[in-house]
């Protein structure tokens, strides 16, 4: 599905791009990760899922909101879930926080969203007005990328590709998948590194990066339609969520003559009020109306949740049966010494 530009003049919007919910976010604020640390959570992660797993979706979320701690605490969830390998990628010059995770199952590789207090972030969000070729991510005629976002991801591009390699080949064992995700601005440069190991995925001998699902969070647009029918045309199951009120999903914006024509790729999996969740819901359905409070993980958390929770809230019927196969207990369900743990459920 292609969304185009939807209606949305608001110099926030412009200026901020896609700011996540840094400050304020009770998420974030908060000292207490405690209701994260759900023992070997990951288990219940489906690694084979081709098509969306609105659990898979929910467990990545909750990997996105580690990103936001510090690296000792985040290092301390990683291990509860069942990581045994971490390692940050930061590059603060160009202000880009990731970390690349594995255990013996996945690899996952995590791409942190805008600090708006971090005025880098913004003129990065900011730069979209002309869009360049950048063929590490795209070699299709014409594919046109968001200078911004192409600029900060090129300073972390060889290490964060040489951590998920060094973590996929790991072993005697075939190469793990990649997952790969973000929100916000962090979703962008997860699609960018996506697209980038998905068209090259044996970059070098013996390092073979697999990507197997890409779930990006709020994510705006990140390239034209050239570089969109490139990454349809990738073997990359993608697929980004948007919540119903999000309106960072529809920028950049073409303003008139101002700006670049900028299109999505990928699947919706659109969270509408109830929450329910739609499959690549008509354009006109999709609500894009304000930053402030859909566009914060919390929101995109809370509304996950109660989706994976209760199954009948999924429209979709494979998506539905897929939620019901997996069957995650409530947070407060009991569980037995051999049963998965439950969910974690957002206290905010």
């Amino acid at each position: 599905m292609r969304l185009r530009p939807v209606p949305i003049v608001v110099l926030s919007v412009v200026l901020a791009g896609c700011g996540a919910a840094k400050p304020g976010d009770p998420g974030v604020t908060s000292v207490d990760h405690s209701w994260l640390r759900s023992r070997d959570l990951f288990d219940r992660f489906d690694t084979a899922a081709t098509d969306f797993s609105p659990v898979n979706a929910y467990l990545l979320a909750l990997a996105v909101r580690a990103g936001d701690m510090n690296t000792a605490d985040q290092r301390e969830t990683l291990r509860t879930w069942g990581f045994g390998k971490h390692e940050p990628i930061i590059d603060r010059s160009a202000s880009v926080y990731a970390y690349v995770a594995s255990n013996d199952r996945m690899v996952l590789a995590v791409f942190s969203g805008t600090d708006i207090r971090n005025i880098r972030d913004l003129e990065s969000d900011a730069d979209a007005l002309y869009p360049v070729r950048r063929e590490r991510y795209a070699r299709a005629d014409g594919a046109l990328v968001h200078r911004g976002f192409a600029t900060n991801m090129d300073a972390v591009w060889e290490d964060v590709t040489d951590e998920v390699a060094r973590q996929a080949n790991a072993g005697d064992a075939p190469p793990r998948p990649v997952f790969v995700t973000g929100h916000s601005r962090g979703g962008a440069f997860a699609m960018l590194a996506a697209a980038g190991w998905a068209q090259d995925p044996g970059w070098a001998p013996g390092n073979v990066v697999r990507v197997a699902g890409l779930y990006t969070f709020g994510q705006p647009r990140v390239g034209n339609l050239a570089f969109a029918q490139h990454v349809n045309s990738l073997d990359l199951p993608y697929c980004r969520v948007i919540n119903d009120r999000d309106a960072i999903a529809g920028v950049p914006l073409k303003i008139g003559n101002l700006g670049a024509e900028y299109v999505h790729g990928g699947a919706v999996a659109h969270l509408a009020s109830g929450p329910v969740l739609r499959k690549d819901p008509a354009v006109v359905s999709l609500r894009l109306i304000v930053i402030d409070p859909d566009h914060y993980l919390d929101n995109y958390l809370r509304s996950l949740y109660a989706v994976v929770t209760v199954p009948a809230r999924i429209e979709h019927p494979a998506w539905r049966a897929g939620a019901l196969a997996a069957a995650p207990p409530a947070a407060t369900a009991p569980t037995t010494a051999n049963a998965a743990p439950p969910l974690p459920r957002p206290p905010f």
